[in-house]
């Protein structure tokens, strides 16, 4: 879709879409302005690794958008979201929903990986009821 996108709108002078282990992308260090994670983080075997890769490929003074939900601290309470939520939906989305809330990592969690990743002083905040960001131009070039 993305390379349809770029295609569609006449920007394959400036922008590229390639499909690549974020792990282990094989790119060149500092490559890249600015990285974006959105809703996959929960979804890694390792997400070490890909926060470790997404820090190697940008630039100094490169952006920095990471965003995922927000493990509920109870069943229960990840029920009350999916309800609220995802009300009108069947309950085949809404059990997919629950199951993400529940595979989610918390906050501390993802400030823990940071720190791993000696990303310094990034900080994790909640951008929502249900999602904790971190966001950020890294270093200044």
């Amino acid at each position: 879709m993305a390379a349809r996108h770029v295609a569609e709108h006449g920007l394959s002078n400036v922008s590229t879409t390639a499909t690549l282990d974020g792990r282990n992308t094989g790119l060149p260090a500092g490559r890249f302005d600015f990285a974006t994670c959105n809703s996959t983080l929960r979804h890694m075997h390792e997400p070490l690794a890909l926060l470790r890769e997404m820090k190697r490929v940008l630039r100094p003074g490169g952006g920095l958008l990471i965003r995922d939900l927000e493990r509920p601290a109870t069943m229960d309470d990840a029920w009350e979201i999916v309800k609220r939520v995802a009300a009108g939906e069947s309950m085949q989305p809404q059990q997919l929903f629950f199951d993400s809330l529940c595979a989610a990592l918390t906050s501390a969690e993802v400030r823990r990986l940071i720190v791993q990743v000696d990303w310094g002083e990034l900080e994790v905040t909640r951008s929502s009821d249900r999602h904790w960001s971190v966001s950020t131009l890294l270093g200044r070039s």
